[in-house]
């Protein structure tokens, strides 16, 4: 482990340098002032910095004092774990409170015990060593705990991704479309929701194969997305080949307007396939269920569905109540 000693006097270096190195710790470090510590340790200039493990500091030096080169060091996040061992004359105890205070952990007295230097050298050593040790645990922890995070919030957002169109799954759509009732409510705006279905696709992948099926769907998915382009509005795989769009503070003319656009852009992008689109608007109350406008938007879905698909039906007045059979 590396030792740095400061202190403007060649006889003491020397002695505690030798003193160390007779005990097997080869790695000292010899500066005769603040400002050569400094330069060692990269706080000033700042700049590359060399490794250290102990500091002796002398607290009387012309120029810079010890005290005052100990507040400088600590001052620096990545030297404040290094133990500071002040040296002090006889007569110069007074300023021990003082060391302590800037942060050192230890003194010395010239002329010097050998066998208490050594002791409080080892003592200061293996308290580095455990913070060391501590400081790689805790970075380990703290990496284990980031990559944890990291693995829930994959987790989190493959549970509400649909794996086929990359889009929503229905679950997650719920949790929104119930969030989104609720701020509706409390603002006293509308919500309109569509229901999309692709005309006839048992057929297209009856002609084409599951593979092509899974991308026709892809490419619906990224339509509708397109389509439904604000921070707020949010599109599903409802189930199958049944998609559902959330537009938040839209009204039926609006809603009906996106929805055409929808259309026609599946028709018009997605090769050899149409879709029925069902509109329905709501302003939610609290004592409304939000699956109300779920099953408006259904009933239009279908209503557009017997009327020869490819086209949009609004919720309203003319709406048909479903009469059965299935969609197609």
């Amino acid at each position: 482990m590396r030792i740095l000693i400061v202190d403007d006097s060649d006889d003491s270096r020397s002695l505690l340098a030798a003193a160390l190195r007779e005990h097997g710790l080869d790695d000292v470090w010899l500066v005769d002032s603040a400002t050569k510590a400094f330069q060692y340790l990269g706080v000033d200039p700042p700049g590359c910095a060399g490794m250290v493990d102990l500091i002796f500091m002398d607290v009387v030096m012309p120029e810079i004092d010890g005290l005052t080169a100990i507040h400088r060091i600590r001052q620096h996040e990545r030297l404040r774990d290094v133990p500071i061992i002040v040296i002090t004359a006889h007569g110069e105890e007074q300023m021990l409170e003082a060391a302590f205070a800037a942060g050192a952990v230890d003194f010395v007295r010239k002329p010097f015990s050998f066998g208490e230097v050594l002791a409080r050298t080892r003592s200061a050593l293996r308290s580095k060593r455990e913070l060391d040790r501590r400081s790689k645990r805790e970075d380990r922890l703290r990496a284990t705990t980031k990559r944890l995070a990291a693995v829930s919030k994959s987790l989190e957002n493959e549970s509400r991704i649909d794996p086929v169109t990359g889009i929503l799954n229905r679950r997650a759509f719920t949790t929104t479309f119930h969030g989104a009732w609720r701020r509706a409510a409390m603002t006293a705006t509308e919500v309109s929701l569509l229901m999309v279905d692709v005309d006839h696709f048992h057929g297209y992948n009856e002609r084409h194969g599951h593979l092509a099926g899974d991308a026709c769907l892809q490419q619906v998915g990224q339509v509708l997305r397109e389509c439904a382009g604000r921070a707020a509005d949010c599109v599903a795989r409802y189930g199958g080949d049944e998609f559902v769009v959330l537009l938040p503070s839209t009204p039926a003319v609006g809603a009906s307007t996106v929805a055409e656009t929808m259309r026609d852009g599946i028709e018009r992008s997605v090769y050899e396939v149409t879709a029925s689109v069902g509109v329905a608007t709501a302003a939610p109350r609290g004592d409304v269920a939000p699956e109300t406008l779920v099953v408006l938007a259904d009933d239009a879905l279908y209503l557009a569905k017997q009327r020869g698909r490819n086209r949009v039906e609004v919720a309203g007045g003319s709406s048909q109540a479903r009469s059965g059979g299935r969609r197609a």
